[in-house]
């Protein structure tokens, strides 16, 4: 933020070819990573094939209850964000969902929201046709800050401890937690996986229930649910971006009346 503002102070032609060298890398890296979506289907079942033989599948049977609840909460707020983007975008249903396929495949594929903003902006910049200064600006600074999956997994996974142990939380167990899964969904900025699992004692120690038991628990399921959590990271703020920003006009500007020549009458 700081080297950006730096070079917007900046008036002299340093300062826009160090812009442009900048937004040349940055096609440079969409260019390998649209290179990498050819792979990616195969890497893809290769990862779950790994998780499902590393986590077995008692652990599964046992949370298959609070992964359900998880992955039909998600979808369906996947499905409005969808609605959102098909709106916003005046595009065909069809249409929208073939721009937003490439960071879907890629957020599933990696469980990485950075990784995925290099597809989420082109999707929405360049597919969509969404304004291209809001587009760059938000997805980057919102995928870091608003981690709206791991807000959903904090909040479903302290009713289900809750409701483990026979806590009744009350009106106000319940804003404690609602505060404390956006603290600790931004908590986890710059971190993945296995290494967010802990913020969720920011909710659980207000309210007295055990972390150390259960997060054996999490962590053993975290391989079937960070994808997940992953894609509502990036597909939520995808919605949000879609939601500020305008779209482009691709009319050509007139050229003004004076630079017009008039033709010469004979």
């Amino acid at each position: 933020i700081i080297l950006g503002i730096a070079l917007g102070f900046m008036r002299n032609s340093s300062s826009s070819h160090t812009i442009e060298s900048a937004g040349g890398l940055f096609e440079t890296f969409q260019k390998i990573i649209d290179w990498a979506m050819y792979g990616l289907p195969f890497g893809l079942l290769c990862l779950i094939a790994a998780q499902i033989a590393s986590v077995g599948v008692d652990i599964l049977v046992v949370m298959m209850r609070f992964i359900a609840i998880f992955y039909i909460t998600g979808l369906l707020i996947i499905v409005l964000n969808s609605i959102l983007i098909w709106k916003r975008s005046g595009e065909k249903f069809s249409t929208v969902f073939r721009a937003i396929r490439e960071p879907i495949i890629v957020a599933l594929a990696t469980r990485s929201s950075f990784a995925t903003i290099p597809a989420a902006i082109n999707s929405l910049e360049n597919n969509l046709s969404f304004d291209k200064t809001s587009v760059n600006l938000y997805v980057p600074l919102g995928t870091t800050i608003c981690r709206y999956g791991n807000i959903l997994f904090f909040g479903l996974g302290t009713l289900f401890v809750a409701q483990l142990y026979g806590t009744n939380l009350g009106f106000s167990g319940y804003l404690v937690a609602l505060v404390g899964c956006v603290l600790a969904g931004i908590a986890t900025t710059g971190a993945s996986g296995i290494l967010t699992l802990p913020m969720i004692g920011i909710i659980l120690e207000p309210l007295g229930l055990p972390l150390e038991t259960i997060i054996i628990i999490f962590i053993a399921i975290d391989p079937i649910i960070d994808p997940m959590r992953t894609l509502l990271i990036v597909h939520t703020n995808m919605a949000t971006a879609s939601f500020i920003s305008e779209r482009q006009k691709n009319v050509e500007a007139e050229p003004p009346l004076e630079t017009v020549q008039q033709p010469i009458k004979s």
